[in-house]
């Protein structure tokens, strides 16, 4: 077996599909000859990547299960708000990762998250990208590159977005970090898989990228594809709700936790 499967194989047993995860592996070359040089990873191109997702399980299973562990016996919910702000999520990624880098030794693995970010406020990586590029989901790209549009809710200037489609979830999923494994190389006959495009006329995907650019908020351009499974009323809600006021969206999983610690 190839060192390149023994680490996915690891990576994958850390990051398993019933938690919630998915890891597609990709060439960091295949990557950097799609973004511009701010966006390119500084690795050897047969060097092995992995983006991971989240599946619509993720929030209310192994998210859920965690945030409430980390509230004390007699600790006031207002106390954990107080630990964590407005970014819970945010703080379960840092450890997560951070403990899979270190499950992964002496394999070195180096992870950027979804809100990483370059000082000019640039992301450090674009993660639709590779998720396009390890076939994790197909990304339509707007059907007129660099056209500017106003926002419905800013009413400021805004350039039209591209939207990635999971082939089983549609937009019901989230692309959270990469790994890169500097010292890991994929052989030179290996090729990405290829996410299928479920949305096959220019009607469908037009319907799909206004739907996320114009009513983003809404969440009605997750359904674009026919998704197999969707995210459930509470995490549509929660993540199209300010940071800060999510937390009274899930304050009843503490009062779950304490009704079951009492019985």
């Amino acid at each position: 077996m190839e060192e390149s499967d023994k680490v996915l194989g690891r990576l994958c047993e850390l990051l398993p599909e019933t938690d919630g995860f998915e890891c597609h592996r990709f060439k960091v070359g295949s990557y950097n000859a799609l973004v511009a040089s701010e966006f390119q990873l500084a690795y050897e191109a047969d060097v092995m990547a992995v983006v991971v997702l989240n599946t619509p399980s993720f929030l209310e299973t192994t998210f859920k299960h965690w945030l409430q562990s980390q509230k004390g016996e007699h600790e006031a919910l207002n106390e954990l708000i107080a630990k964590f702000g407005a970014n819970p999520l945010q703080a379960y990624f840092i450890r997560k990762f951070g403990q899979v880098i270190k499950d992964l030794r002496p394999v070195e693995a180096r992870v950027i998250h979804d809100f990483d970010f370059n000082n000019n406020c640039t992301p450090k990586v674009l993660l639709t990208t590779c998720g396009m590029v390890s076939g994790a989901a197909y990304f339509y790209r707007p059907l007129e590159s660099g056209k500017s549009r106003i926002d419905p809710v800013t009413h400021v200037e805004k350039r039209s977005m591209g939207l990635s489609l999971h082939p089983k979830f549609g937009g019901h999923f989230g692309f959270r970090a990469v790994f890169i494994f500097p010292r890991v190389h994929l052989p030179a006959d290996f090729k990405e898989k290829t996410a299928p495009m479920r949305l096959d006329t220019p009607e469908k995907q037009k319907e799909a990228l206004d739907l996320f650019n114009n009513s983003w908020k809404d969440g009605r351009f997750r359904d674009c594809g026919d998704p197999l499974e969707r995210y459930s009323e509470l995490q549509l809600k929660y993540f199209s709700t300010p940071p800060m006021a999510r937390w009274q969206l899930i304050a009843h999983w503490f009062d779950e936790k304490r009704t079951r610690t009492n019985a």
